[in-house]
């Protein structure tokens, strides 16, 4: 057997390291091996494993097929926020968070009531201001450490 596809091998299936992504797998072995075009060798050798395509994550729609949001029946009976840092200031730079939800509350909420849904990025700073944290957090986590340990155990298997 070939040097490399050896490494690859104990690297992916060792019952220690339950085959990682490349990502994970390329990180390891970089500390201890160098070869070129290793990235691109890992990745095309965890994308054609069979374990982890018949274990592969089924919570995850396929890149790039964006999910439409149903037209709402009335005006702002949906709204999406998102937090944005790291612009740069305006010259003005009068407006704050605070005020900007007062608008939106005297301007918007007393004309057309409070919404019936919003869909944010889930910054952990909305989830907070909501009262969310939880639902933001804690219960993703747990969802994701329990997937996790489903996959890893499915792997184990084969």
């Amino acid at each position: 057997m070939e040097p490399r596809k050896k490494i690859l091998d104990e690297a992916h299936t060792s019952m220690f390291t339950l085959h990682p992504g490349s990502n994970k797998m390329y990180q390891d072995l970089k500390q201890k091996f160098w070869w070129t075009r290793m990235k691109r060798e890992i990745a095309k050798y965890v994308y054609e494993c069979d374990v982890c395509q018949r274990v592969k994550a089924d919570h995850l729609k396929p890149a790039g097929m964006l999910q439409p949001l149903a037209v709402p029946a009335r005006k702002w009976e949906d709204i999406h926020m998102d937090f944005i840092v790291g612009l740069p200031r305006t010259r003005r730079d009068h407006y704050r968070a605070k005020q900007y939800a007062e608008l939106y509350i005297s301007r918007i909420v007393s004309l057309h009531g409070v919404p019936l849904t919003i869909t944010s990025d889930e910054a952990h700073r909305f989830c907070h201001a909501s009262g969310a944290i939880t639902n933001c957090s804690g219960n993703q986590l747990n969802s994701r450490v329990r997937h996790t340990i489903l996959k890893r155990a499915a792997k184990l298997k084969e």
